[in-house]
């Protein structure tokens, strides 16, 4: 008998399914050491929650140890493996009936830089005090109804539509954040340069923090300005911002260099 089983190598590869489930262990933290590995590799075997696939893992499992499927779950335990992809949207409850909110694309492609700054001040917040609001306030800057573009006059209604989104789904919500904000980080390095204390030595657990808001700023006193004022900067796209900001700082250390 053959069976086919495609077992995700990466966090992008995931299903809707192995995305949520992967969250609720992860948040939940119910499972330990070896059992821990287990659990997110019985998620990683299982596509979809059917009789047949529970039928193909029963038959996989009889014949293939499970010390030598560990392995797969990897990438789950890799710092360096990172998650980018946000699910494109929630069905949520809004009065008596469901709407639709929907998160920006892989790696943040469609986000403004104002967008950015505003998520980016909440994951902070987040990531370092440990705090449920943060994490709710960083989802209602990502989602939002369609066509509904950003502005801080509607987060709390935004807040309203995805306070009903599950914590667990929230924290990979937090964890693409996090994986495309690093995608940033190293695209534009002379926007966002290696501290000499992280070069030497990075401290395990802490990570440097780059405000958006300093780099609105700077791009808006430059003389140049190619975005425009501050309200006119603030729409921009976050990568083309990004990417022009970087090659700005590139061109003004080669002529400090030449100096």
């Amino acid at each position: 008998m053959r069976i086919d089983i495609i077992i995700p190598e990466k966090w992008d590869d995931l299903t809707e399914w192995q995305h949520n489930r992967i969250g609720w262990i992860l948040f939940n933290k119910l499972f330990q050491g070896e059992f821990f590995k287990y659990a997110i590799l019985m998620v990683l075997l299982t596509p979809k929650p059917t009789f047949k696939n529970a039928v193909k893992i029963f038959y996989l499992l009889s014949r293939v140890p499970l010390e030598d499927l560990l392995q797969y779950t990897d990438f789950v335990f890799d710092s360096e493996a990172i998650l980018t992809r946000f699910r494109p949207y929630y069905k949520v409850k809004s009065g008596f009936k469901k709407v639709n909110i929907y998160g920006p694309s892989q790696r943040l492609a469609n986000i403004s830089i104002l967008e950015l700054s505003y998520a980016d001040t909440f994951f902070y917040n987040w990531i370092t005090e440990g705090k449920d609001i943060d994490l709710h306030r960083l989802c209602a800057v990502l989602y939002r109804p369609l066509n509904s573009p950003f502005s801080e006059s509607n987060l709390v209604a935004n807040s309203k539509l995805t306070d009903t989104i599950p914590l667990h789904q929230k924290y990979m919500i937090a964890l693409a954040y996090q994986g495309s904000r690093t995608v940033f980080i190293k695209r534009y390095p002379h926007v966002f340069p290696k501290s000499k204390s992280q070069e030497k030595k990075p401290k395990k657990g802490k990570k440097a923090y780059h405000p958006f808001t300093s780099v609105i700023n700077a791009m808006v006193m430059d003389e140049v300005q190619p975005f425009g004022p501050l309200d006119k900067a603030e729409q921009a796209n976050a990568n083309k911002f990004l990417e022009i900001f970087n090659e700005m700082l590139l061109r003004q250390k080669r002529q400090k260099t030449k100096k």
